[in-house]
Order: structure tokens, then C-alpha cells, then sequence
């Protein structure tokens, strides 16, 4: 089914028959308007005010304004359990985080959805219109013609929300929407306008007012997505940024989690090396995530706030505020904002104005000292500063050099390069061909894990295109036979140079070895093909007892 969840592209078409369904251009139906069997459908209309129905014979079956997704318009209503629900972000129409809901209580609130769950968190604005000591529960929520939104109760009373609108209905249109970073906004645009320049929705009303200081939620990230800091821009936005040392986990939401790119481990250090060459501090000002804590010290100073975290491995961030307190939080970091009101009061020291109460260590660089050849000339240093000599024993040892990778290792090498692949090829919004797979392009960190790496020959293709014709690229005993065929290349390329790698990780050996003392093993592939019409596996792997020992999965 076509939903919010599920957009669809602009072949498509709505087809009134029996109701209202959207079908593709070949292939089944997606969506219907869900009309009970048996309606007898007279035809379509579109009213003045926006609103589509399906006509029967003496009744409306269907109508948009009882649906709407993320915007409403005037003379729309909201009955108790209706819900508007913003998109995920400026391009992407699936379903956002935030929704504005008119409760069965009588209340209007915006608040965040966990998704793929219906659980609603905690509400950042509320019209308060439930039912009370002395006040009767809201029965709807109206945006009136005249441009004005109000709750109108059970004893006829009516809430207003906007207190006076300036533009009139006569020369202004108007709508109403929430934004995929969750705020109201109540939008107008002349109806004088003449040209694309004046055709321009400007915001003259939202709510809340401060979006992140209203939003304090316990079981999801909070406005912004987990260890990000969130603070106010223009029209009440958030803004939304990763700290340092951190990066978005999805690069087209830039409201979406925030990741490390180094990781905390407890144990794990080299011994003997001081703990201070291994991490450090980003120092931040006014910075929290409120409901991160999971240790309270005091009466602590700065330098034992710092030290306390610095050398133990579940800290992340440490918070030093109000002169003698330290709250230690550990990742995922939720509900991350730039608050001014957190100092609180200002120290004065020797006539100079030093503002000192509430300062964050922020642990953020994982400084892990790796065992290189020493090379004269270069400095000992934590500083990632490599040289080429360096980065060429870093890049080809871990597979051609001893001791040799486990064959677990290997395997979950080999599948962190293919969910790269995936990702490059059918999950990103343009469709990417790296174009120069090989081992010196596939990066590893302490776990194993494996990164794809240099895009310098990558090609992107558009959305309408599934291969591209360009000049041959990559490197040579990787590169796929489509290249000197002059034909179009698609993602298989990168699929067949996978292969050859797939190859030398299970054999931990080069895709060609001219210092090979038998002939026929000097190309791996020919030499793997012989192996497989033999069943001769166990030459492949150098009898090696760890990989025998999974043969099967070899």
C-alpha cells in the first residue's frame, strides 16, 4: 500500500472506479480510499476549500480533509484520534517523528512517535484544553476560514490558539503544517501574486516557542536525534549538529543520530600506556543532555570532574556545574541542547568576567596507539599523521602478511565490504558505483570492521538510470570485462571486482603472484576455477586448520 511510509514516484495514477485507488502504471493497485462494498460512486469533486470527495448518490463516501498527512487548510476539523504528520525531512515525503494529535482527552499536542510503534512520547506543546476542575474537554480542533484555529469545547466555550490575525482571507491563502522538525506553523501567500519571485508561504504564527526547551522526552532521543545538540534557529527552528568527533549516522538526515568515530572500550587499552595518550577532552559550553546521567560526584573540582571521567571507560561526556558538582553520562546521549541558562551565575576573578559554572568535557577522540615499523625521521606521536610507507604496511598486511586472519575474521570482512556494497547500490538515494573495489580501498578498525574507502573513480547515477556508459576505471586485475567491451556498466562491475577481493580474503594471497613457484597458481582465478572442478578446496586455504575446520562454509 501507498502511504507516507511508502512514497511513490509521479508515473503513478488515481483512478476513480468504485472509489479512489492509486495504481502504477502496470501492476497491481496500491491504494484505495477503503469505501465499503456495495457505495454506489457518482463521481469526484474537488471543493473551493481544498477538500476531494468521492460522491455517492445522496452522500459523501470519501473526503481528504478527514485525512490528512502533514498539512491542514481552512475549514478542515480535527475530530478526537485525527492526526496530521509531518515528513521526514525538506526531500524525503516518508513519515517524520513528529505528529500533531487531537486526543480522545480533548487535547491538541505535538509530540514525537517512536516509529515503527505507536508509542507517543512525552508532548512539547499542549493546548491544555482536556477536561478540568472548571473546564469542559475540547471536542475539536478548527481551522476556521477566516484563518484562525481554535478547540471548540463540550459546552460550547471555544479556545482560540491565534489571538488576532492581520491578513485577510480575501487576499491571502492560508495553511497549516507541521514540519519534519516538528514545529506548527501557520503559513499565508497573496493571491496577487503574479510570478515565481512573489509566490512565497511565509510562516506568521508557531508553536512551541522554543522547540528543544519544551521537549524533554524519556524513552527516545529528543528533538534531535541521540548525542546530537540541538539549539534554536530562525522562526523557532531547531538547528541540529553533531559534536566534534561525531558524524551522522544517515548523511540525508541531518536530524538523525549521531555516531563516534572512535569507540570506548573497557579493558582493551595497550597496556602500558598511559591512559591520557589514549583519549581526550572537547570542551563545550553550555551543553546537556539532561537524561544521559549515571553518576552524580560531589563536592567535586574541575580537574577531578575531568580526571574521574577521563579514566573511566563507560564515560563519555562529564557535565561540571554550580562550582562542585560532576554528572558523568554515558552513550546514547538523549535530549541535547545549547542552553545560556545553565550557567546560572558569573565569577568574577581579578576584575575579569569569567564565566566558568557550566562547562562540558566532551570524551570524544580514542587516541589507540597502533604497532607500526618505527621509520627514521618520523616523530613518535598521537597526532594521525601517517607517511605513505606507513599507510601502505597498514593497508596490505592485515591480509597478505602473518599471521593471517582468522577465518571468522575473514568472514566478517568479507561481509562488512558486501553490506557496504549494499548500501552503495540500493540503499543510498543515488544509486553509487565505486568503480576501484580492491584491498587497498577497504579500511579496518580495531573490531575488524570494514569501511569502503577512496571514491576518487565513483560514478553516481541518476534516479531513472540503472547503468551509465564512461571510460574504463579502476585498477588493473580487478577491473570487470563490461570496461574493454565498450558496453554500459551498472553496479555489477563493482559485484565482479567483490569477487576477485572475496577471493584473496579467503585465500589470503594476491589476485596475482608472479613470485608463485608453481605456474598454475600464479592467477588466483584460474587457479581457484581448477581447485573448484576438483573439488581440491582444502589447496586454497593452505590446509590451514582454523579454515578446515569451517570447510563447509568455505
Amino acid at each position: 500500500m501507498a502511504t507516507t511510509l511508502h512514497p511513490v514516484d509521479r508515473n503513478y495514477n488515481f483512478t476513480l472506479i468504485k472509489g479512489l485507488y492509486l495504481l502504477p502504471p502496470q501492476g497491481e493497485q496500491l491504494w484505495s480510499s477503503g469505501i465499503r462494498d456495495g457505495a454506489l460512486v457518482n463521481g469526484g469533486l474537488m471543493d473551493d476549500n481544498g477538500n476531494f470527495m468521492v460522491l455517492g448518490s445522496n452522500s459523501t463516501l470519501w473526503e481528504s480533509f478527514k485525512f490528512p498527512v502533514d498539512t491542514i487548510l481552512p475549514t478542515q476539523i480535527l475530530d478526537k484520534g485525527m492526526v496530521v504528520s509531518a515528513k521526514q525531512s525538506e526531500t524525503s515525503f516518508s513519515i517524520g517523528r513528529y505528529i500533531l494529535v487531537f486526543q480522545c482527552d480533548g487535547n491538541l499536542v505535538s509530540t514525537t512517535i517512536n516509529l515503527l510503534s505507536d508509542h507517543l512520547n512525552e508532548p512539547y506543546y499542549s493546548t491544555g484544553t482536556a477536561a478540568g476542575v472548571s473546564s469542559s474537554p475540547g471536542v475539536q480542533f478548527v481551522f476556521n476560514e477566516s484563518g484562525y484555529f481554535l478547540v471548540s469545547r463540550e459546552n460550547g466555550e471555544i479556545y482560540l490558539l491565534t489571538q488576532r490575525i492581520t491578513a485577510s482571507a480575501k487576499d491571502f491563502y492560508f495553511r497549516a503544517t507541521i514540519g519534519f522538525d516538528g514545529v506548527f506553523a501557520h503559513y499565508l501567500h497573496p493571491k496577487s501574486a503574479s510570478n515565481d519571485s512573489d509566490a512565497k508561504w511565509t510562516s506568521v504564527w508557531f508553536v512551541p516557542d522554543n522547540i528543544y526547551s519544551a521537549s524533554l522526552v524519556s524513552a527516545s532521543s529528543g528533538v534531535c536525534g541521540f548525542s546530537s545538540i540541538c539549539s534554536l534557529g530562525g522562526g523557532g527552528r531547531p538547528t541540529f549538529a553533531c559534536p566534534k568527533g561525531y558524524t551522522l549516522i544517515n548523511l540525508n538526515d541531518e536530524y538523525s543520530d549521531c555516531k563516534p568515530n572512535s569507540t570506548l572500550s573497557c579493558g582493551d587499552e595497550p597496556s602500558g600506556v598511559p591512559v591520557e595518550d589514549l583519549y581526550d577532552f572537547e570542551e563545550l559550553i553550555n551543553v546537556d543532555w539532561p537524561l544521559a546521567d549515571y553518576a552524580l560526584l560531589e563536592p567535586f573540582t574541575e580537574n577531578q570532574c575531568r580526571n574521574s571521567c577521563l579514566h573511566d571507560c563507560m564515560c563519555s561526556v562529564a557535565i561540571f556545574r554550580l562550582g562542585d558538582k560532576c554528572w558523568k553520562k554515558k552513550l546514547p546521549l538523549s535530549n541535547g541542547r545549547v542552553d545560556p541558562g545553565l550557567l546560572g551565575s558569573f565569577v568574577f576573578i581579578n576584575g575579569i568576567l569569567i564565566a566558568a559554572i557550566c562547562v562540558g568535557f566532551y570524551l570524544i577522540n580514542r587516541k589507540k596507539l597502533e604497532t607500526l615499523p618505527s621509520i627514521e625521521g618520523v616523530f613518535e606521536t598521537n597526532l594521525r599523521c601517517f607517511t605513505y610507507k606507513e599507510l601502505v604496511h597498514a593497508t596490505t598486511s592485515f591480509l597478505f602478511g602473518d599471521p593471517k586472519p582468522s577465518w571468522n575474521q575473514r568472514a566478517q570482512i568479507a561481509f562488512g565490504i558486501a553490506r557496504g556494497l549494499q548500501y552503495l547500490h540500493e540503499e543510498c538515494s543515488t544509486q553509487i558505483i565505486h568503480c576501484d573495489i580492491k584491498p587497498q580501498n577497504i579500511l579496518l578498525d580495531e573490531q575488524n570492521n570494514a569501511r569502503i574507502a577512496d571514491f576518487g573513480l565513483a560514478k553516481l547515477l541518476l534516479l531513472n538510470q540503472s547503468h551509465t556508459n564512461t571510460a574504463i576505471r579502476g585498477t588493473k586485475g580487478y577491473v570487470a570485462p563490461e570496461w574493454f567491451r565498450n558496453l554500459p556498466v551498472t553496479v555489477k562491475v563493482d559485484v565482479y571486482s567483490f569477487g576477485l577481493l572475496f577471493l584473496e580474503i579467503i585465500c589470503c594471497r594476491r589476485n596475482v603472484d608472479m613470485d608463485s613457484s608453481i605456474k598454475e597458481t600464479t592467477i588466483l582465478t584460474e587457479w581457484a576455477y581448477d581447485c573448484y572442478c576438483h573439488g581440491a578446496f582444502d589447496k586454497l586455504v593452505r590446509n590451514e586448520a582454523d579454515t578446515m575446520n569451517n570447510i563447509g562454509t568455505v
